[in-house]
């Protein structure tokens, strides 16, 4: 170890780069080597750029859009890496590089030319290794967690590290088929993954945990007395989050800025000899009581699905508008009542995920029964809530207010805040909130809006595939809207399997080929995509690429009338999309 450290002492001036690996609109991975040692290394040329600038915003993105790449793409030359991304500051913050040694050794390792103690550079390097290990093993799988990058700086010959890695939304669906509402339970991502990276380092220095710093999460949208001295340090640690969270670049603080604030200290030998294990973990989030671990306890319990135990811990928790969000959404299907005070309670504190649900459930008229004078089933009450959550600039309720409910709305800020998501959303648009928006012609669709998705069809996420598929047979293009089809379709989305079993019976952009066809609706049937059960129900009974089975023809068709009747309670129309096929397959079935 101590061998192969001394090796990578890496100047950025020796890097020679020119060997391109991989490209896309957006990404850049280059082979290369130090031209002095000669270690064979990879550079992400986005994520260096974006430190370059000192914009941590792009930086942090741009890490994120790495992993992503690793894992939705077949590349050889990074899965054959055992990647893990240390990325080294120099103390006067100019040598800089982003690097994966090319080894199959246990951790691959980057510059950190001027740290000059090895035993303490050791320490450091194997500290982090285990941090990612105990994140990537099965342990806290159920947390689903992913890193995603280690800020590594230097300051005073005492090296400082700070681990990022983010937990996806875990969200609660409101009805289980077409024009579900997923809850939203967690703080928008940013947040989350500057909160657990603070968790980790804490642990990893095995200090005594500062409750003013793991808080800082759950605290960070409750009201607090801007005038209490006792209470400035939390202050200062909200106000940072906002600014790493910002996206106004200019508003965002430098490396150096974010390690002053949080004033941690050297990494602690201690750490290099702790056993992390899943015992370990429950005896962290069990035994501190703060607010930040307690809610920690409550998303393990979620995850497990000991919703009853969470929701007991939750109600101890009531000046805390998360704990107010989740107990909204436990109580929504067994007490509306209940489900009503703490939705209204968190949003009138201004927690914008409450807002977006409580908004959201007010439009559909789900409270109406309690006839409320300032609600009932006025939606414009709702649309107040979104809107407010949209303002903030939450992502959620921008999509909600723009994409979802636009076709409600006489409102002028509207295409303002469209045009802001255009900017913020990039990847994480969902189809469900912007289908609409694209094929109703209603708006002109901005180019910027465009190319979002375009990244998003690079990065083959099938709602977004599904939807380009649409877009591009409404054009007349069937064959490009066959393969966006087909792709979103193998990845599992019910609504792709349909279309493209559409596709293939009608010959429309694919060669046609009917038994393939029932094939692909039968999965979409198998998930209860209405539509994809009707279809499937008549090509049983006609025999229609598949082997005639009135009998469970029958069944299947009952059975998907009962799903469409729960459909049309719950948006007060019919859909009838699904007649045109049932027309297509009466006719093959006739040849």
């Amino acid at each position: 170890m101590q061998e192969r450290i001394s090796q990578l002492q890496i100047d950025i001036n020796r890097l020679v780069y020119n060997n391109l690996l991989y490209e896309n609109k957006y990404e850049k991975i280059f082979q290369g080597f130090d031209n002095q040692s000669q270690t064979k290394l990879i550079l992400h040329f986005q994520s260096y750029k974006a430190y370059k600038s000192s914009d941590l915003y792009e930086f942090s993105k741009s890490l994120i859009a790495l992993f992503f790449l690793q894992s939705k793409n077949n590349l050889d030359f990074i899965n054959n890496l055992n990647i893990l991304p240390i990325f080294g500051f120099s103390s006067d913050q100019k040598n800089f590089i982003i690097a994966y040694e090319q080894t199959f050794d246990n951790i691959s390792l980057l510059d950190m030319n001027t740290l000059t103690n090895t035993l303490m550079k050791k320490d450091l390097i194997n500290s982090v290794a285990k941090c990612i290990q105990f994140l990537h093993s099965n342990h806290i799988y159920h947390l689903n967690i992913r890193t995603t990058s280690i800020l590594v700086s230097q300051t005073e010959n005492k090296p400082k590290f700070l681990i990022s890695f983010i937990s996806p939304f875990p969200s609660v669906d409101l009805e289980e088929s077409d024009g579900y509402f997923p809850f939203c339970d967690l703080p928008y991502e940013s947040i989350d993954m500057f909160m657990f990276g603070l968790f980790i380092l804490q642990i990893s220095q095995n200090q005594t945990l500062k409750n003013v710093i793991l808080d800082f999460w759950c605290l960070l949208h409750e009201k607090k007395d801007e005038n209490d001295e006792s209470d400035q340090e939390l202050q200062n640690l909200i106000k940072l989050g906002k600014l790493c969270t910002s996206t106004n670049s200019q508003k965002r603080p430098t490396f150096d800025y974010i390690l002053e604030v949080l004033k941690i200290e050297p990494i602690s030998s201690e750490f290099h000899e702790t056993n992390f294990n899943e015992e370990t973990f429950h005896q962290i989030i069990e035994t501190n009581n703060s607010p930040f671990f307690i809610l920690l306890r409550c998303h393990y319990l979620l995850s497990t699905n000991q919703k009853v135990e969470a929701s007991k811990i939750y109600e101890s928790l009531l000046d805390n508008c998360i704990a107010l969000n989740n107990l909204g959404i436990y109580y929504f299907a067994t007490d509306k009542a209940k489900s009503f005070e703490y939705f209204k309670k968190a949003s009138d504190d201004g927690y914008f995920l409450a807002e977006i649900n409580f908004g959201i459930l007010i439009i559909r008229g789900s409270f109406h029964c309690f006839e409320k004078s300032e609600f009932g089933i006025d939606r414009m009450k709702g649309f107040k809530y979104v809107k407010d959550a949209a303002l903030q600039g939450s992502v959620d309720g921008i999509t909600k207010y723009t994409f979802d409910l636009y076709e409600f709305l006489e409102d002028q800020d509207c295409m303002e805040i469209i045009e802001k998501a255009s900017y913020k959303m990039h990847k994480k648009i969902t189809y469900d909130y912007y289908k609409e928006y694209l094929t109703s012609g209603e708006f002109e669709v901005k180019s910027d809006f465009t190319r979002r998705m375009e990244v998003a069809i690079d990065y083959e996420q099938p709602k977004f595939l599904n939807t380009a598929g649409v877009i591009e047979s409404k054009k007349g293009n069937y064959v490009q809207g066959t393969v966006y089809f087909k792709k979103a379709a193998e990845l599992g989305l019910r609504e792709a399997q349909y279309n493209y079993a559409v596709a293939l019976l009608l010959g429309q952009g694919c060669q046609r080929n009917v038994s393939e066809a029932a094939k692909w609706m039968e999965k979409s049937s198998q998930a209860k995509y209405i539509d994809g059960m009707f279809a499937y129900a008549m090509m049983l009974e006609k025999g229609v690429g598949v082997k005639e089975n009135k009998l469970l023809a029958n069944t299947l068709c009952n059975s998907a009338s009962n799903e469409r009747i729960k459909y049309i309670k719950r948006h007060e129309k019919s859909d009838t999309k699904y007649d045109e096929i049932i027309d297509v397959i009466q006719k093959i079935s006739e040849e």
